[in-house]
């Protein structure tokens, strides 16, 4: 602090006790630190029973704002005529980074992540001017990409790819810890079941991890839609598209691609 002449302030020195009701009184220096139940770190707010609720409500606001600057952005008279593949390149550039931001540490649970996959979901079907009720597959199979809660894993999984490349001794020595649990092994236990990859990809440093995953998701959704087609399930169906008997996921239908201006799978 002394060399660069930096001086610590009370609005951003704070204390918080994590999963604990202790909380012993701190000082940094002269300072006392005040306790708080939430604390803004890096762009991600911790709270101090490690909820992602606070953070999920911020990253929220955020997007719906992005969302907003894209759409007056859209609307300027300088931009009418601009196709919405451009648009969607916004999305993947700015939106889903914001979703997205220091995912690769969270430890979610189901209904984080519905919530988080909601946000991204609803944005999409704006874009799109879909119903409400559009099943969330047939968004994604549609413009060829993946969900926020998919995209995450792909993170994690790729940051735990890139982790396997380095010559730091001290993260060399967190990644071998033998703890029961630790980031790099809820990482493996998680990723390996639910995707059916052997944890050797994984551990390539070579691999695709971006493409690896995308195949996976892309064809569980495409089983689901279809799956929907099949049993002919209205509540999952009735909305998929119009002339929904003769659709295939396989098959841009041409009134999506005059919406989307995107090419064919």
């Amino acid at each position: 602090a002394c060399k660069y002449h930096i001086e610590f302030g009370t609005e951003k020195s704070k204390a918080m006790s994590i999963s604990t009701n202790h909380k012993p009184k701190l000082n940094f220096g002269e300072m006392k630190l005040e306790h708080v139940q939430k604390y803004k770190y890096l762009g991600e707010i911790i709270e101090e029973k490690m909820s992602l609720k606070p953070h999920i409500r911020a990253i929220k606001g955020k997007a719906e704002a992005a969302l907003q600057t894209i759409i007056a952005i859209a609307g300027d008279p300088i931009f009418q005529g601009i196709q919405l593949k451009t648009i969607w390149k916004l999305v993947n550039a700015i939106i889903i980074p914001i979703i997205t931001h220091g995912a690769d540490t969270w430890e979610r649970n189901d209904e984080d992540t519905k919530q988080i996959n909601q946000i991204l979901d609803n944005i999409i079907k704006r874009i799109l001017i879909t119903p409400t009720s559009t099943p969330r597959e047939v968004l994604y199979v549609e413009t060829g990409t993946i969900d926020a809660a998919h995209t995450i894993d792909q993170r994690r999984m790729g940051s735990f790819n890139r982790l396997q490349k380095t010559k730091n001794p001290l993260l060399t020595k967190i990644l071998e810890n033998e703890s029961t649990i630790t980031w790099g092994k809820n990482t493996l236990n998680y990723i390996t079941p639910k995707y059916e990859i052997p944890v050797e990809t994984i551990m390539n440093t070579n691999t695709s991890i971006k493409q690896v995953l995308k195949q996976k998701v892309q064809t569980k959704f495409k089983t689901h839609i279809n799956a929907s087609i099949q049993s002919r399930n209205l509540s999952k169906g009735k909305h998929l598209i119009e002339g929904v008997g003769d659709w295939s996921p396989d098959k841009r239908p041409d009134y999506m691609n005059n919406v989307t201006g995107l090419t064919a799978l």
